[in-house]
């Protein structure tokens, strides 16, 4: 449980600090969810909306790793 909770708060920081341009807090928080995942063992089915936050994250990761920031 405690898992899915953090995962969920992180996601959630991860889209604010996008939105306010805080780029580093947003990889960072972006980092450690998908750690977060990729160590656990939920299952897709117990986080409402995981492709579509995976996608932006890794799509997120992308363009800001090239500076391309929108």
């Amino acid at each position: 449980m405690w898992v899915s909770i953090r995962f969920s708060a992180l996601r959630d920081l991860a889209y604010c600090a996008a939105k306010l341009g805080d780029v580093p807090l947003a990889r960072s928080s972006i980092k450690n969810a998908l750690g977060l995942w990729e160590g656990s063992k939920m299952g897709p089915s117990e986080v409402t909306g995981l492709p579509e936050w995976m996608s932006w994250a890794r799509d997120y990761l992308a363009r800001t790793e090239k500076g391309d920031v929108h």
